[in-house]
């Protein structure tokens, strides 16, 4: 049975993360035009007087470039104002449909769909996975690869249409899926174990990377170049993680005096591909029991009941997740 339902709080705040992540797309464009019309307006304001006295074909050269620049910016900017435009209708629209059935199987077509199979009929969605927590972080084009799912169990599923032909999964409800959420004050021994184990994974990386550049140092016979410059990648690798994952979270941990405490049992477990410049890396996402996916390491199973820890704004960085059964 399927019918038509409005749009909770939490399914609007969805839509306009993925409305993020589609039109972060037009940003390249924008800078690429933004570089072209910088690069060629210095060079231009510092050569003024040569180019003053030079031939017509060096002044079409530069209003040719500075031309293409302005049009990579405007067409960047309007492809941003139509994909906004998109997502604030759909969210105006306030209407997805549900679909409530036994679940029989779910397969992975095209490697971008899932195709629901239930008592109530069949349906084929997009899947909004996200990498972390907020800004820019969620896709619905991710490369599928496979999905483990509960079967026999009722199952009520949110779509949303963003365009003809693409239908999102907001959210996968199963019936009698284990979930709770409370909120727990974090004392000083936690506050202090956590920031010791923050430290201890910090100095394993640089452990693991010194190895490294010991290695590639009697590969390279020892020559005191190689090594200034592995140890400044090093550094540099070091100083990267410190900044974006570990010295962040450790600031969020000495502000906080709560933490968000979520029981939940995995009701899916999909594994997808994310794309990082021209390289991909396979990860595994597992939807929880309040029916949306969530992302933090590889290593569990359908079926699994685990315990995340959360912290800071909104509760968007993990403090800490593990198995309970």
């Amino acid at each position: 049975m399927s019918k038509y339902e409005t749009l909770s709080a939490e399914d609007r705040q969805l839509i306009r993360k993925l409305s993020q992540f589609k039109y972060i797309n037009a940003l390249p464009a924008i800078l690429i035009g933004a570089a072209f019309i910088l690069t060629f307006g210095i060079i231009f304001f510092i050569g003024f007087d040569d180019i003053l006295h030079e031939d017509s074909s060096t002044w079409l050269f530069f209003c040719a470039f500075i031309s293409i620049g302005g049009g990579c910016c405007i067409w960047g900017m309007l492809k941003r104002r139509k994909v906004i435009r998109l997502f604030e209708e759909i969210i105006q629209r306030d209407e997805k449909v549900v679909l409530r059935g036994v679940l029989r199987s779910v397969e992975v077509v095209n490697s971008r769909l899932l195709r629901y199979h239930t008592s109530a009929g069949s349906r084929e969605v997009y899947i909004p996975l996200a990498l972390a927590e907020g800004f820019m972080a969620y896709s619905y084009e991710r490369r599928l690869e496979s999905i483990d799912t509960f079967v026999q169990q009722q199952v009520a599923l949110h779509i949303v249409t963003i365009q003809p032909g693409i239908d999102v999964l907001l959210r996968a409800d199963y019936e009698n899926t284990t979930y709770r959420e409370t909120v727990a004050l974090i004392t000083e021994e936690e506050r202090q174990q956590f920031i010791s184990r923050f430290w201890s994974d910090l100095s394993i990386v640089g452990i693991i990377l010194g190895v490294v550049c010991v290695l590639f140092l009697i590969f390279s016979g020892g020559h005191a170049g190689v090594l200034l410059i592995l140890g400044g990648i090093i550094l540099l690798l070091v100083l990267l993680i410190a900044g974006f994952y570990v010295m962040p979270t450790m600031l969020a941990l000495k502000k906080a005096d709560a933490k968000k405490v979520i029981i939940t049992e995995i009701s899916e477990t999909l594994v997808a591909w994310a794309q990082n410049g021209k390289s991909a890396t396979r990860h595994s996402w597992y939807r929880l029991g309040s029916g949306q996916t969530r992302h933090h390491f590889d290593g569990f199973r359908t079926g699994d009941v685990i315990r995340i820890e959360l912290i800071g704004k909104n509760w968007q960085r993990l403090l800490d997740i593990q198995k309970v059964k």
